[in-house]
């Protein structure tokens, strides 16, 4: 059964339940089942980011509005008028909504799996670079850019690499 502000899959089945995205938080109104989802957005790590259509209280967290942007491990990421202070709305109690989101992340120069992070996979995707041309191959492991292109993977770039192991972009 499909339910108000579960997240499907193209395979046609439920990714999470909109009861699962809630699990973390504490609505006082037991008596409402489901709150929908408006915006969305999933980390490579699996922690989601999302806005509920219908605001509630929370026992911990007092007064979630429906702009307000919310992540699955129970915490509000950002306040609706956090999100629209450069916009310098006249009301500074109205709650605007949130429609959709987009995460731009910043690349890590070494993340080459663009998962968000410098780390073991992107050395195992180095490591195939390896002593190779970078015209040669699909991915772009030629961090060195102060060398004209069409130089080597080597240790330059190995350092550059080095330079964000283990940093994640946030």
């Amino acid at each position: 059964m499909i339910g108000n502000g579960d997240i499907l899959c193209e395979d046609g089945s439920i990714y999470k339940t909109n009861a699962q995205l809630m699990a973390n938080f504490k609505p006082m109104d037991a008596k409402l089942i489901t709150y929908g989802l408006d915006a969305l957005y999933i980390w490579p790590h699996g922690e989601i980011w999302f806005s509920t259509e219908v605001g509630f209280a929370d026992e911990r967290l007092g007064f979630i509005g429906h702009g307000d942007l919310l992540s699955s491990t129970g915490r509000v990421v950002a306040r609706n008028l956090e999100l629209l202070r450069l916009f310098a709305p006249i009301e500074d109690l109205a709650d605007f909504g949130l429609d959709s989101l987009e995460i731009i992340q910043p690349q890590l120069r070494g993340d080459l799996d663009s998962d968000g992070d410098v780390d073991e996979e992107d050395l195992y995707l180095f490591w195939l670079s390896w002593l190779r041309n970078p015209t040669d191959i699909k991915m772009n492991a030629d961090f060195d850019i102060s060398i004209p292109a069409g130089d080597f993977i080597d240790l330059r770039d190995l350092a550059v690499l080095a330079d964000n192991w283990l940093i994640c972009a946030e």
